[in-house]
């Protein structure tokens, strides 16, 4: 994340006279093969997986399609989007987590590296037509107002932290909400473009937050991969139709299941902030 002061998101913000920081994020969707329990041993039940060493493709074992391909978002350092920025193990398939304060513009330069239409939709913020990343019957031209992003194409989002979603006097120092793609909704979540972003109070967090040592993200979800839409490819890469699994086989944390959610790591003594939200049916 970069941090630069623009003056001219004080007229963006129609907010007189008010020092407004931007927080800039170099975001892409990009394909990858998920694998819901990576360890060896079911760490639950102490059962051994025979995914520990699986290829990079969608694979079978006794407890179902463990490996997915999958749609996800990816951190970069700058707008070549070659030098990917590394995250908590803990994350897992979630999006990097996007921080800020109210009165905050949030910048998502956005590429769409995957391999069909996609895009960005926040929750907890304000933005304009072309920064909803939203596509529905709006009576506006298809595609025409950043609705969504071609393969290979770019788009700029700016969103604004506003008091009416950001806490007040008598809440935590940060309120939870999530972004995630919104061609179709349910089909672009169900393969994995989802994350979480932070509205916080002013004066909360310079670069980071310094109420607590560390912020969790966890996301309890049920998973459909029957509704991804790489259900063909997954199809085509497993010896049998993952049609036939329950979607009940697919509930995790961030991406994990059967116990194998990595790094939740935190010293005594240091405060802990938790950021929960769920999904899936």
């Amino acid at each position: 994340m970069h941090l630069a002061g623009m003056w001219w998101c004080v007229f963006y913000l129609n907010v007189a006279f008010t020092c407004a920081m931007m927080r800039e994020y170099y975001i892409a969707a990009k394909e990858i093969y998920w694998d819901y329990a990576p360890s060896v041993i079911i760490t639950i039940t102490c059962i051994h997986s025979h995914n520990a060493h699986s290829p990079k493709k969608a694979t079978r074992s006794p407890f179902g399609v463990l490996i997915y391909k999958k749609a996800v978002y990816i951190q970069y350092t700058d707008g070549s989007f070659t030098q990917e920025i590394p995250k908590d193990p803990w994350l897992g398939y979630l999006g990097p987590t996007m921080k800020a304060e109210v009165h905050d513009v949030i910048a998502v330069y956005f590429k769409n590296l995957a391999s069909r239409p996609y895009s960005m939709h926040p929750h907890g913020v304000f933005y304009s037509k072309a920064s909803e990343g939203a596509n529905y019957p709006d009576g506006q031209e298809f595609g025409s107002k950043g609705e969504f992003v071609l393969p290979g194409q770019t788009h700029t989002y700016h969103w604004v932290v506003r008091d009416e979603t950001s806490p007040g006097s008598d809440d935590p120092n940060c309120f939870t909400w999530i972004y995630h793609s919104h061609v179709n909704e349910p089909k672009d979540v169900n393969s994995g473009l989802i994350g979480a972003l932070l509205t916080c109070r002013k004066g909360s967090r310079t670069a980071e937050r310094q109420d607590v040592g560390e912020d969790f993200i966890l996301m309890f979800t049920i998973v459909d991969e029957n509704n991804s839409w790489y259900l063909e490819d997954n199809i085509r890469e497993t010896i049998a139709d993952p049609r036939s699994l329950d979607r009940s086989d697919l509930h995790c944390i961030n991406g994990y299941m059967y116990g194998n959610l990595p790094g939740l790591n935190m010293c005594s003594e240091v405060n802990v902030s938790w950021h929960i939200f769920g999904l899936g049916s």
